[in-house]
């Protein structure tokens, strides 16, 4: 059974990596996994949250923060490391490598897809069904992109969405239960004021 599940996951990225391969789509999944993108979306969505002066997105944008850090060193330092599954672009040297670097040594799960996912679930526990649907297509997105630039078979991805999503709802469960310890505690003090 795991055989051929592994199996079906290398013929799949193979599928997605070597017959979709294009230039344009070569462009368009290196902007689309970028850091650097998705680091300027989030400076973005802060400075809108300041502009706007919005009482809940600054605390969301702190939230996404924390559950981001929590997704990324549990996937990258725990995980990965447990796991030590290969990535595809050092098991294969077939493969549609964009660019020509392939990343750490190991690839599951999926750090981008864990990340995405942690942040997609609280999004939608927290803000309207518009947002969470957009956060979840730009996560898939970005899965996609992985598989696609030859650096995650689509198992690593798949995984990454699972364990973010368990990231994203330990993150915000931990947040509601933290946000109630400190309204208690302002509540305290005021009433020892009086």
């Amino acid at each position: 059974m795991l055989s051929e599940l592994i199996a079906f996951d290398e013929a799949t990225f193979r599928f997605i990596n070597q017959q979709l391969a294009s230039p344009l789509l070569d462009s368009l999944m290196m902007f689309v996994s970028n850091r650097y993108t998705w680091a300027i979306v989030g400076l973005f969505f802060v400075l809108f949250a300041c502009v706007r002066k919005r009482g809940t997105l600054l605390p969301l944008c702190l939230m996404m923060a924390l559950t981001i850090g929590l997704s990324d060193f549990m996937t990258y330092q725990v995980l990965k490391p447990a796991f030590a599954r290969n990535r595809p672009c050092r098991q294969f040297q077939d493969i549609h490598l964009v660019p020509e670097f392939c990343g750490g040594d190991h690839g599951f799960p999926s750090n981008h897809a864990a990340n995405g996912m942690a942040v997609t679930v609280l999004l939608a526990l927290n803000s309207n069904a518009w947002v969470a649907v957009t956060a979840l297509l730009l996560t898939t997105l970005i899965g996609f992109s992985r598989v696609y630039l030859g650096v995650h078979f689509p198992g690593d991805v798949l995984a990454g969405f699972l364990c973010g999503a368990l990231f994203g709802l330990i993150s915000h469960v931990l947040i509601k239960v933290f946000s109630k310890f400190i309204d208690r505690i302002i509540r305290g003090r005021r009433l020892n004021q009086l």
